[in-house]
């Protein structure tokens, strides 16, 4: 029977698999050419204010935490935020369910910063389930014809996101563990998170005036689409936390890889039924490359459990 924690930590690809594909659409529809989509992070510390608030309003003590701990866990929120931008931008470059498999670069993160500031090891079964995601991510992220080549600036603005949000994972779970209190080291970071947005609004204006420009645009769906996806996205994240804190950070992280499957399965029923909203590549060629590079992807997750 598998532990508990991993219902939290399927739970978390589950949501992000939805939450990529409402990006993919919001960005589709309503970001132009010329516009960048990197202001629609804004949505998501303006999240991360919804959060606290409810975390606050459950009666879930905040207090008691020392300052500076509260400083250092705040700057994880800002750093959760600032990990989207990245992701945003390579979401107008290719199809979400290719954007998201250099994800899986994040339990190589994970495990070093694990091992170095948390003590964490991996045993080689687990290593070797880590070395078939990531390879299964790297195919994936690749032009069928070339399976080991990804797409450099794509790649490379995902291997960016992914380490972003290793590293406000690592600084969760190390002041959640330390103050006893995983829902006010939450809260905190969801502040840290919120200011973040705030100030990318208020003083840098390639974020505030495409953020505006897109609410004139969409109005009131733009910001239900947005404030919906990100709030999935707190929640995805939130449940990886929380399971994170009974297993090391590299195997939730690599549970995460079951991912690319969900979205593939995603992309494939919105491309045959709903085009008109999201169609990705449905090539012969293609299918069978994303079909072999997820089976890889899937076998290194059974590796973990056996």
């Amino acid at each position: 029977m598998l532990p508990s924690w991993t219902l939290l930590a399927f739970l978390a690809p589950l949501l992000w698999s939805l939450v990529g594909f409402l990006d993919k659409f919001v960005i589709s529809k309503y970001v132009r050419d010329d516009q960048g989509a990197e202001s629609l992070v804004i949505f998501t510390g303006l999240t991360g204010f919804i959060m606290a608030t409810g975390i606050f309003l459950f009666g879930h003590p905040v207090t008691g935490i020392p300052v500076r701990d509260i400083l250092y866990i705040m700057i994880a929120g800002i750093i959760y935020v600032t990990a989207f931008i990245p992701y945003l931008t390579a979401m107008k470059e290719a199809d979400a369910s290719i954007v998201v498999s250099p994800y899986q670069l994040t339990p190589i993160f994970s495990y070093v910063l694990g091992l170095v500031f948390l003590g964490e090891h991996l045993t080689a079964l687990q290593m070797l389930a880590g070395v078939l995601v990531i390879a299964g991510a790297v195919s994936l992220s690749s032009d069928p014809k070339k399976p080991f080549r990804p797409t450099g600036k794509m790649f490379g603005l995902m291997a960016l996101s992914s380490f972003g949000l290793a590293t406000s994972a690592l600084l969760f779970k190390y002041f959640a563990l330390d103050s006893l209190d995983p829902w006010a080291t939450a809260f905190w970071e969801y502040v840290g998170g919120g200011i973040c947005s705030l100030f990318l609004f208020a003083f840098i204006g390639s974020y505030r005036k495409p953020f505006i420009v897109l609410l004139e645009t969409g109005g009131a769906r733009i910001a239900a689409l947005n404030l919906s996806g990100k709030i999935l996205t707190v929640f995805g994240t939130l449940a990886m936390s929380f399971a994170s804190l009974s297993a090391p950070l590299a195997v939730v992280s690599i549970i995460n890889g079951t991912q690319p499957f969900i979205m593939l399965l995603i992309g494939g029923m919105f491309t045959l039924f709903l085009p008109h909203i999201i169609s990705e590549q449905n090539g012969r060629a293609s299918l069978v490359h994303r079909i072999v590079s997820s089976a890889v992807i899937f076998a290194g997750v059974v590796f973990l459990f056996i």
